[in-house]
């Protein structure tokens, strides 16, 4: 029971991350399955896989659909570039050591989280009415980066889509976010959980806990966003991913 309510309220944290940010929760998720419950890098990873291969931020989603800040569109060709490649580089994962992976993990979502925070400092955000087109063509370019990195690191995406679709798709932080829900609410990252699953990488019955968890944080921070400006969204978004990145890094 005990270990339970620690998976539910890891779900939480990462469902309340979720909805503010628009980013699927596995970046806050995976260091508190390493180092709150101990598990291995590569069964933190399926774990958080898994949970994201449930439909857990549809309702987060939900509340940035109703609110107008989504482009389907888009999400369909960043779900179709994620699909393959998350698989492929998810059974890639399965021979690399688990401290390359953590490097890999923490190096690289730091670079992103110093480049988010320089690019909004430097009040350079893109305007929302001069998207690139077509949006599913960049979208699915989108995808294939983001499935890499989901299949190679264990989180959802949208650590690095997020990023994505404002500085290269030119949308603004609020329809990134809400693009970057709709997409990780569909089942794409089940692909990338069956690697860790056959290599019994992963834990079912943790991944209920935390997708309630989820659920139930990403709904209600989901609603808090939308009164957010967007450059406190964005800046607050690179701090988190620079100091997970440190943290990884070190803890390799």
């Amino acid at each position: 029971m005990t270990q339970w309510l620690e998976e539910l309220g890891i779900g939480i944290a990462a469902g309340l991350l979720s909805g503010l940010t628009g980013v699927g929760g596995g970046i806050i998720m995976v260091p508190l399955l390493v180092s709150l419950i101990h598990l291995d890098q590569h069964v933190a990873q399926g774990t958080s896989l898994l949970t994201f291969s449930m439909p857990v931020l549809a309702m987060a989603a939900r509340r940035y659909w109703l609110a107008g800040k989504v482009k389907p569109i888009a999400s369909i060709g960043i779900a179709i570039g994620m699909l393959p490649m998350s698989m492929i580089t998810a059974v890639w994962a399965q021979s690399l050591p688990t401290a390359l992976l953590r490097q890999i993990f923490g190096g690289f979502i730091a670079v992103v989280g110093l480049y988010q925070i320089w690019q909004t400092w430097r009040g350079s955000v893109p305007e929302e009415k001069i998207p690139r087109s077509p949006l599913w063509a960049w979208g699915l370019l989108g995808g294939i980066i983001a499935g890499t990195l989901s299949g190679l690191t264990g989180i959802g995406g949208g650590v690095v889509l997020v990023p994505y679709l404002v500085w290269v798709v030119r949308l603004d932080q609020h329809t990134a976010q809400g693009t970057s829900l709709l997409t990780l609410s569909f089942p794409i990252l089940l692909a990338a959980a069956i690697p860790y699953l056959k290599a019994e990488r992963a834990l079912p019955l943790a991944s209920l806990g935390l997708g309630v968890g989820l659920v139930l944080g990403s709904s209600l921070s989901a609603q808090w966003a939308q009164n957010i400006r967007s450059s406190y969204l964005s800046i607050s978004f690179g701090v988190l991913l620079v100091i997970i990145g440190i943290y990884f890094v070190l803890k390799a």
